[in-house]
Parts: C-alpha cells; structure tokens; sequence
C-alpha cells in the first residue's frame, strides 16, 4: 500500500500544479476536488493521522458545492462558511495525539478559508499559506506530498504573478 500511496501523491502533485494555473474560481475548485480525494486516500495508505485524510475527504464536499456556486454565481451562505469551518476545526482536533498533528487542521482551515475568496487571486494568497502548512506536516509523516505541496506552492506563486502582471486575475 506504501507504493500506491506514494503514486497518488504523484498524480495529486500534477492536479495541484494544474489548478493554480487555472483562471477561474470554479474550475480550480473542480481540479481541488479530485486532488483531495486522491490525497486523502494517501493519507490514509500512508497511516498518517486519520484526521488528515478525513480533512481532505470534507474538502471534496466543500468544493463541489462551492465549484457548482461558483459556476452559477451564487454566494456561499454564511451557514456554509460556518458549518464548513466548524466541520474542519473538529476533524482537526479530535486526532490530535502530537503537536504537530494541529497543521492538517490549520491547512484545512486556510483551504476553507481559500475557497471563500470571491477573487481567484486572493485564493491563490490564501493557498500559499495552505501550502506551507501542509509541508511541514508532510515532512514530519514523511509523505511524497510534500513534493506536491512544495510543487503547487511554486505553482501558486507563479499564477500570482502570472495573473497579476497582465492583469488576468
């Protein structure tokens, strides 16, 4: 299983490159989905704490719903922000057995708090931050995605750039 999981990094690796470059709200969320689908059962193969995975599995639902929003321009209600952070605050701290088990928690906090940007730009910002706490995490479990983390960051930051100089995002 140790394989697998570490092959799911690699695809989840592309996806989050791809996603960043995307230009609108809704298709970044639809590559988001399939991303954390794979990367939360790569958690799981990997045995890492169970919240990691459930935190990527919540994040399927929360963008799929917020990918359908997007398209059809409606807001996400303020029940949804709600229930969606509480949801990831209680995932996060319920596996918590090492200090360093909080940061899929803090991770999924600023991946919701992503999604709930209106500007792509501004979700791209939230996704570095996203970024750099998932890294840390995948260095401690000893995950291949940290190889997609380090990767989307770099991605997240050249879309910041790329949109921003010609004026796209």
């Amino acid at each position: 299983m140790y394989i697998f999981a570490q092959a799911l990094g690699v695809i989840v690796a592309v996806l989050c490159i791809l996603a960043a470059q995307l230009k609108h709200k809704w298709q970044m969320l639809l590559v988001s989905m399939t991303a954390n689908l794979l990367n939360g059962l790569s958690f799981f193969f990997l045995g890492g704490t169970l919240s990691a995975a459930v935190l990527c599995w919540m994040a399927v639902v929360q963008t799929s719903l917020f990918a359908y929003k997007a398209y059809v321009g409606k807001d996400i209600t303020v029940w949804e922000k709600l229930i969606f952070l509480t949801i990831v605050i209680a995932v996060g701290i319920i596996d918590i057995k090492q200090v360093w088990d909080v940061l899929p928690c803090i991770g999924g906090v600023l991946f919701v708090i992503g999604t709930l940007c209106k500007k792509e730009q501004h979700m791209r910002a939230v996704n570095v931050a996203n970024n750099i706490a998932w890294i840390i995490y995948d260095v401690i479990v000893g995950s291949t995605a940290i190889i997609t983390q380090v990767l989307s960051l770099i991605s997240n930051i050249v879309a910041l750039y790329r949109y921003r100089c010609k004026g796209k995002g």
